[in-house]
Parts: C-alpha cells; structure tokens; sequence
C-alpha cells in the first residue's frame, strides 16, 4: 500500500487517458509506501495516482455533511481539538459551500483508492515532486526524484493492457540527471509553459518540456514514445528541425542500426549448443517484436532466449 503523498499537482489531462473527460482537472499525486508499519517516513517505492477533482471535491461535502449530520468526529487534530461532530441538519453543504465563522475546521475523512499510473514503474525510486503537462492529446506526468533525477513519463490509459502497453506506461522516455540532491517539490513552470523550473537544495535548473536534443544516441531518440515525436537523422530531432539543420542520414524512427560491444563466449563446440550472450545497443525494441535483425554464428541461425534477455534495460 502506497500510503505517504510526497508530492501533488493539479493539472488537465487530454483524450489519450480515457478515464477522464479531456481537458478535466486532475490531482496528480505521488505517493510511497513507509519504512516500516506506523511510520511516516517514506521508503523508496513510489506510485503516481490520479483523482478527478470533481470527484474529491464530492467526496468531501459528503464528508462534511455528515459531520453536520452528527457523524464521528471533527478531526484535525494537529490543528484544535477533535470534537465531536455536532447535529445541524439546518447547514445543507452544497458545492460552493465555504463554512461560517462559528465553524472550526472539519476533517473530511473519505477513502478513496487509486490505481498506479506507472504500473510499478517506481518501484526502487522515490518520488519528491510531480508536474503534469498536456501535449497534443497526449498527458506527460514529470516527477522528481530523492537522486535527483526528473522523469517524464507519458501516461496510459489504465483502460489499456497488454505487454508492451505496460512496459512504456513503467518507463520514463526521458531521464534526466540533474544533480546529487533531492528534488524539491515545488516545480513550476514559465509563462508560456515550454521550460519547467526544478529546485534542488541549492540549485534551480530550467528544463525544456518538449526537446528532443536529450537524446544522445539512436536508440534512445527513436525508439521512445516521446510525445514530441522524434526521430534520428545522424541526430535527434523532429522530421521538420532534421531537414532544416542538414541531417546526415534519413530521418527515421523505426529501428537503429546495431552496435556490438561484446560477445561471450568466444569460442565453443562444433556440435553447437553453447549459449552466447551479446552485449551491444540496437538490437531490438523488445524481444518478442525484434524482427528486424537476426543473430547468426559461423552461418547458423540462433535462437533469441526471452527470459534471460535484459535488452529492456
């Protein structure tokens, strides 16, 4: 159970999660599970959940009607004493309900579950701040991290299913590392929303929320489900920056050519039979889609070992 909110941001999301209305506003939580039972300190696995504002605001006139009704206690302990709830069914709470001078605060104490956006993308991570931005019909989550990284993420409908579905929604297509130090949670973007400001304990950093010059290598430039739509033309760019600024080979986003860095081991029987792990960039997207290079030694086809390929890291 995620049970510690590190961080949260309320923000639009568009078409591309169909659990919500485009353009409805949502609260964009990041939470953690506790070190231990009855802590309150957060351990290093973190989730991103999302709630619809409309539906919490619900959640809480409920809350708050029933303590006018007469139901359990107050609250807010940390803020004056619990009291008991006191009948006054003569306070109907509607929407733009804001209270009465002789009211103390009232705790609104609702449950209410949400499902991981990320799949356990964050699991071994901590989660200390969260932004959300839309990009066509696209909804990109960015969040940092205890190390110190931000992570855009786009998200998936949890509607959506299915292998490779799961591995993008858990995978960042942009990791950045920007410093030794936590993140702080307070993110902010500019005035026209193309740069986001991060802040560290002693550093801020203005980050571009659509580029595709992060990506150094081919693989990581177009194999990614950036939402900017990249592609590797000797380097990344869009299709339209490739053809201004000269690339060096065709745009493309299909496949990367592969580069071997290794091959273990380098010699076996004649009969075959030996395994043969190859350490390289490029060779596939995933294993069970990875048709457009085949693997040969000394002429032989060989066969590509799924579970113990890590070509996902």
């Amino acid at each position: 159970m995620y049970n510690i909110l590190n961080a949260a941001y309320v923000g639009r999301v568009d078409a591309n999660l169909q659990e919500f209305e485009p353009g409805e506003e949502v609260l964009f939580g990041v939470f953690s599970t506790s070190v231990s039972e009855g802590s309150d300190q957060p351990g290093r696995d973190s989730a991103l959940c999302l709630y619809s504002m409309s539906y919490l605001n619900k959640r809480i006139q409920k809350g708050l009607q029933e303590c006018f009704n007469g139901d359990g206690t107050q609250g807010l302990k940390f803020f004056s004493s619990d009291r008991f709830c006191g009948s006054t069914p003569y306070r109907p709470v509607s929407q733009d309900f804001c209270g009465t001078g002789d009211l103390q605060p009232i705790e609104a104490r609702k449950q209410i579950l949400g499902r991981d956006q990320l799949r356990d993308g964050g699991a071994g991570q901590l989660f200390t701040a969260v932004s959300a931005v839309t990009m066509g019909s696209d909804t990109v989550a960015i969040i940092g991290t205890q190390d110190g990284h931000i992570m855009k993420f786009l998200l998936q409908s949890s509607d959506d299913q299915g292998v490779e579905v799961n591995m993008w929604a858990r995978k960042p297509y942009k990791d950045l590392d920007l410093s030794n130090s936590p993140v702080l949670s307070d993110m902010a973007f500019d005035a026209d929303r193309k740069h986001m400001y991060a802040m560290t304990s002693h550093e801020v950093f203005k980050i571009a929320i659509s580029s595709c010059e992060h990506y150094v290598d081919c693989s990581a430039c177009a194999l990614t489900h950036d939402p900017k739509n990249c592609g590797w033309c000797g380097f990344c760019s869009t299709q339209e920056e490739c053809t201004e600024q000269g690339g060096t080979s065709t745009w493309q986003q299909d496949n990367c050519p592969p580069a071997i860095y290794g091959v273990t081991p380098l010699a076996g029987p004649l009969k075959g039979g030996t395994q043969v792990t190859i350490t390289g960039d490029n060779l596939g997207q995933n294993v069970e889609t990875a048709n457009t290079h085949e693997v040969a030694v000394a002429g032989k086809p060989c066969n590509v070992i799924p579970e113990l390929s890590e070509i996902y890291r």
